[in-house]
């Protein structure tokens, strides 16, 4: 009975989740950065009806790689867009008229360039003008993420790798406990861990 679901990861910054809409015998396949070939049968809309279906909040993880705050828009009106709109009527003849009401979206995985911090606040503003309610995740929390941009966030999503070094995973925890009392304005900021390497 897993509380969140990620759709994300490393694929994500080359991934086209247009292209895994419709019928499958449709769709393009692909291959991804581990190789192989992915036969594209698990998009966006069977991810979230699975979430639908075991009750799981969804979060998904956004492209930042390559493309512009009006994709991420695209990407968020599709999922939680009326049917009124081009994306959520496109959702509702892949057969979802509903909206699937995703509440938390990340903006990129592990991206930590200098770049991501210039523009992420035109993809938060642009996803948060489809829909208002959603929580939105940063990628690394960097230093200079946390100058430019971090207060345009819900969660500051760390990834824990070195946790064979649990006093410095903790003082990371810590940093950013400081961070956000010191910047965080009462906004209610918090910190995510979407990835936990369990065997390093």
């Amino acid at each position: 009975r897993p509380g969140v679901i990620r759709f994300g990861g490393s694929t994500t910054e080359e991934y086209e989740w247009e292209r895994a809409l419709g019928s499958w015998d449709d769709r393009p396949t692909f291959s991804t950065m581990w190789g192989g070939l992915e036969e594209n049968f698990v998009g966006i809309d069977e991810f979230l009806r699975l979430c639908e279906y075991i009750a799981a909040e969804p979060l998904v993880c956004v492209r930042w790689t390559g493309k512009t705050p009006a994709d991420a828009a695209a990407e968020v009106e599709y999922a939680n867009g009326s049917i009124q709109t081009h994306w959520g009527a496109l959702r509702a003849g892949n057969g979802h008229p509903a909206p699937y009401h995703v509440k938390y979206w990340q903006v990129g995985n592990e991206v930590d360039v200098a770049n991501y911090s210039d523009t992420v606040r035109a993809f938060v503003a642009a996803m948060k003008a489809v829909d208002p309610t959603i929580k939105l995740l940063s990628s690394f929390p960097t230093s200079n993420l946390l100058d430019s941009a971090g207060t345009s966030f819900y969660y500051l999503c760390p990834h824990q790798y070195d946790i064979a070094n649990l006093a410095g995973e903790e003082r990371q925890f810590q940093g950013l406990r400081d961070w956000i009392a010191r910047n965080g304005g009462g906004k209610g900021i918090r910190v995510a861990v979407a990835e936990w390497n369990s065997t390093a």
